[in-house]
């Protein structure tokens, strides 16, 4: 099977509860936010929503990280993904796991009923000993077991 991740949206955005809670950053920050979904063998599998601050709250913790965002973005691959083959380690992560239902906004995007029932996968990981990265991935019924490995290079 091919898995590829097709990029909908990257854009700087208010921060929600979601991303400034994990994030601790100042309800009145900005964030960036890069959403995806990801496909197998063509059919949406999967919505990603990438979150890491913006301005000095990116660039405080990493001047490098900071000023390849924007070319990382276009990569097609999950932002996580493009930042560790640029070097870039991250630790500390928190992985959470929730059924749900779709709702009617991933349900468009997964090509599903809004009350498809729906695994909401949620990672937190920090950089320098400082949260830098939120992430919401959302996976559709049927398409078979899910597994997940967090690597830490070092």
């Amino acid at each position: 099977m091919t898995m590829t991740v097709q990029p909908v949206r990257f854009e700087l955005e208010k921060v929600t509860d979601f991303v400034s809670n994990r994030l601790a950053l100042d309800p009145t920050a900005n964030a960036w936010i890069r959403e995806s979904v990801l496909l197998q063998d063509g059919s949406p599998v999967a919505t990603v929503q990438k979150h890491l601050p913006a301005g000095r709250y990116l660039s405080d913790v990493s001047v490098r990280i900071a000023s390849e965002l924007l070319e990382i973005a276009d990569e097609p691959r999950t932002l996580l993904a493009s930042m560790q083959a640029n070097g870039h380690v991250f630790t500390n992560a928190v992985c959470q796991i929730v059924a749900t239902d779709a709702g009617p906004t991933r349900a468009k995007l997964l090509n599903v009923k809004p009350s498809a029932a729906v695994l909401i996968i949620t990672q937190t990981a920090g950089h320098c000993g400082v949260p830098l990265y939120a992430a919401k991935c959302v996976v559709a019924p049927g398409h078979g077991s899910l597994s997940i490995t967090q690597h830490n290079p070092n």
